[in-house]
């Protein structure tokens, strides 16, 4: 994987260690990576009680890294917020979605399965400093404020930006870029295209009379889905209207369109 996985811990036997239970974790770990879910669970021999998060850089450079999380604290804990510190304590940025309530499942190979009482924490976390091959362990620490951060500043509905991006959405659904260091900018990015297709599954082979279609004549709905300090997200929804099929000689594309609505997210 070119991304960053990352597994959270948690511990409530003083006397177990990482090495003891090979099999447990690994299975854990499996589980983790099913359905492209960043986290698993697996015991930690640090301390008791202590929910850890490892985050695995795979890339052979260092990295800083903006991952979606959904980390399963202890009820026991009566964690009314939490924050993500690293191994000296410093915090890491958060962005939060929602928290509920949910019993997490863990199991053992050759085990039953064991009801655990846990408050989700789901959201966004920035990780710095990943090394190369590497990996480092943040741990969740449990606060009384509630859980949030900085929205950031309000920005035009149809556009998001960062330090380094503006990108705004134009009236057709396409996109906008503008690269803030150097000012440069690009139109019409991102935009749908349709054409013919009378051949097989092993050939492309367009209708004679082809009609090639864009979403660039269109108009589009746009509103804002996600908004914070982290990440910030447009849902993007086009009508489209495309021809059913092929004229019967196939030839040429149908005369008669039928809907094929469009949702882009763009992040």
């Amino acid at each position: 994987r070119d991304t960053v996985a990352a597994i959270y811990a948690q511990d409530n036997l003083p006397v177990d260690e990482v090495d003891v239970h090979p099999d447990f974790m690994i299975a854990r770990f499996k589980h983790a990576l099913k359905d492209d879910a960043y986290i698993g669970a697996l015991y930690s021999g640090r301390e008791a009680g202590d929910v850890a998060l490892v985050a695995w850089n795979a890339l052979p450079r260092e990295r800083s890294e903006v991952v979606e999380l959904a980390l399963d604290v202890p009820r026991e804990l009566d964690a009314t917020d939490i924050e993500l510190v690293d191994e000296s304590g410093s915090p890491a940025r958060l962005q939060p979605l929602e928290t509920r309530d949910r019993y997490t499942i863990v199991q053992s190979p050759n085990d039953c399965a064991n009801m655990m009482a846990m408050r989700r924490w789901q959201g966004y976390a920035e990780l710095p400093g990943l090394p190369s091959y590497g990996y480092r362990t943040f741990f969740v620490r449990a606060r009384g404020k509630r859980w949030g951060c900085d929205p950031g500043p309000a920005m035009r509905p149809d556009t998001i930006e960062n330090e380094f991006l503006e990108v705004r959405v134009q009236p057709n659904g396409a996109l906008s870029v503008r690269e803030k260091a150097t000012g440069r900018s690009w139109q019409d990015l991102g935009y749908f295209r349709d054409s013919s297709e009378t051949g097989n599954p092993w050939e492309h082979v367009p209708a004679a009379h082809d009609e090639l279609l864009t979403t660039l004549g269109e108009r589009a709905r746009v509103s804002r889905v996600l908004e914070g300090e982290l990440v910030s997200a447009l849902r993007v929804e086009i009508d489209w209207r495309l021809p059913r099929g092929s004229t019967p000689d196939r030839t040429g594309r149908a005369a008669e369109r039928v809907a094929c609505p469009i949702v882009n997210t763009v992040t």
